[in-house]
């Protein structure tokens, strides 16, 4: 079930709600990649691996609430929240390891 409707609301006003949150999901996905996209360039792979890997606590944590809430779309988008932040993460790897 993508949203817990009630009874009055209208199909078209769930899925605005839908538009919305996979609006907001993209844009916070944005947002990471272009802070860590800065972080890359001033090379400062402390902070990328560290912001990215909290990222990635973030992005577990409302998983799990999703998970609570019988919410498994949004779940679904927040572990690919979570892979993501792990990727980039995983980019800072080579400045410190080589």
């Amino acid at each position: 079930m993508l949203v817990r409707n009630s009874p009055k609301e209208s199909l078209v006003r769930s899925l605005w709600r839908q538009i919305l949150y996979l609006v907001a999901v993209f844009l916070v996905a944005g947002l990471q990649l272009w802070f860590s996209g800065v972080l890359l360039m001033v090379r400062r792979t402390d902070a990328l691996i560290g912001g990215n890997a909290a990222a990635g606590l973030i992005w577990l944590w409302y998983a799990w609430l999703c998970y609570r809430r019988d919410n498994f779309a949004r779940m679904a988008l927040s572990f690919m929240g979570l892979l993501g932040s792990m990727a980039l993460a995983a980019l800072g790897l080579a400045d410190i390891l080589f």
